[in-house]
């Protein structure tokens, strides 16, 4: 990464937030951590950030409300949600309510940083710029998190042409119609993401979040 990195991590516990100024010590990233969402508010609004981490239950917010806050008030922010095992279901369901994606506690930190590279990778990336099924999946996530429905479709839709095997696109084009009503499509996609692979998790709790509605 040529120029500093500003990531905010807002979680309760001190080790956590330790882990994270630990594993990029030695990077060129700026490594800001808050215990709450008052203060992560006051970061974001003070020093600002690309990536921010944010812990599902915080001692004074909801994780979930203050996402759909801070993705509407900072649309370029990239937000990733931490969660416990117990609460992975819920951490998936944020992914519709504009997390980009979710980690799982004990967080290991060769997964963070491969995680803040690929996201870091993808900042200000636009269409024209769009070359791997990962791009494509960026960018479609990013259309459908602003309500764009027609050009999340089409950009999922050209992953799939990259890759019909992998899960992903299934499941966005899942969230797309799902977040129009259209729940039969929404399983139809999620079913087929879960054939191309039946261990992809946000699928599988898609499917059957909806199935229970």
């Amino acid at each position: 990464m040529s120029s500093k990195l500003s990531i905010i991590v807002a979680d309760e516990d001190p080790a956590i937030r330790k882990l994270f100024q630990q594993t990029f010590a030695s990077k060129d990233v700026v490594v800001h951590v808050v215990s709450n969402g008052h203060d992560l508010v006051e970061t974001l609004k003070n020093k600002g950030g690309e990536i921010l981490f944010l812990d599902l239950h915080l001692p004074d917010a909801n994780g979930i409300e203050l996402l759909k806050s801070v993705t509407k008030d900072y649309p370029n922010l990239q937000v990733c949600m931490i969660s416990g095992r117990a609460d992975v279901h819920e951490a998936v369901l944020a992914m519709k309510d504009g997390a980009v994606d979710f980690l799982e506690k004990p967080l290991n930190p060769k997964v963070i940083q491969s995680l803040v590279e690929k996201l870091s990778a993808r900042i200000d990336l636009g269409e024209s710029e769009a070359e791997s099924y990962d791009d494509y999946i960026h960018l479609a996530k990013n259309q459908l998190n602003v309500g764009n429905g027609e050009d999340a479709a089409r950009l999922a839709t050209k992953a799939i042409e990259i890759d019909p095997e992998r899960p992903e696109a299934y499941n966005v084009l899942g969230m797309i119609h799902e977040s129009q009503g259209e729940k039969k499509e929404a399983q139809n996609q999620y079913r087929t993401a879960l054939v191309k692979d039946p261990s992809y998790q946000p699928a599988s709790v898609n499917l059957d979040h909806i199935t229970r509605k």
